[in-house]
């Protein structure tokens, strides 16, 4: 048996589910614009992912497609082709750590908030590993980092980043 440990930081809002945007009540298209503009971040600035160096420097980056605590999910449309990426629900991720016997990097964004003009999100760096050899023993997850990001459109409707805080590295 696996027991995964999760240390969630922050709470964002008491109900993402019914956030909205400027044109009403938020989509998955408004998700996917933002996601863009955090995954084009991910490639083009080494430093912004907390725990970027865990993820492969060249070939396939891994994206979790669920979004913890939101009804949207990573899509295609969020991603600029031709891109490293590959977005996998959690499950397959688990399975190729069980099947290679080893663990599973992959990029997280969870927790978005979006009002009117401003984002909130946490996103960062994830792991999975495979059950213990020995099914007596437990698993628990001491690695990775993950932040909470601020954006903000700008008066062309773009996403621009504002900061990072509360970083918390496990």
């Amino acid at each position: 048996m696996v027991a995964r440990l999760f240390l969630v930081g922050l709470i964002l809002s008491s109900d993402p589910l019914a956030t909205v945007d400027d044109a009403g009540p938020l989509t998955q298209s408004s998700v996917d614009e933002l996601l863009a503009v955090i995954l084009d971040r991910t490639l083009t600035i080494k430093e912004y992912l907390p725990s970027r160096g865990l993820l492969p420097s060249k070939g396939t980056i891994l994206v979790r497609e669920e979004i913890e605590g939101s009804r949207f999910v990573v899509t295609k449309r969020a991603l600029k082709e031709p891109g490293p990426w590959s977005i996998r629900p959690y499950r397959r991720l688990q399975q190729q750590a069980d099947t290679t016997r080893k663990s599973v990097y992959f990029v997280i964004v969870d927790a978005i908030v979006i009002n009117q003009d401003r984002a909130v999100l946490k996103v960062g760096v994830d792991i999975t590993s495979p059950p213990p050899d020995d099914p007596k023993l437990v698993s628990i997850q001491t690695c990775c980092c993950w932040g909470t990001d601020h954006y903000q459109r700008d008066n062309t409707g773009r996403w621009r980043f504002l900061k990072r805080d509360n970083v918390k590295c496990y």
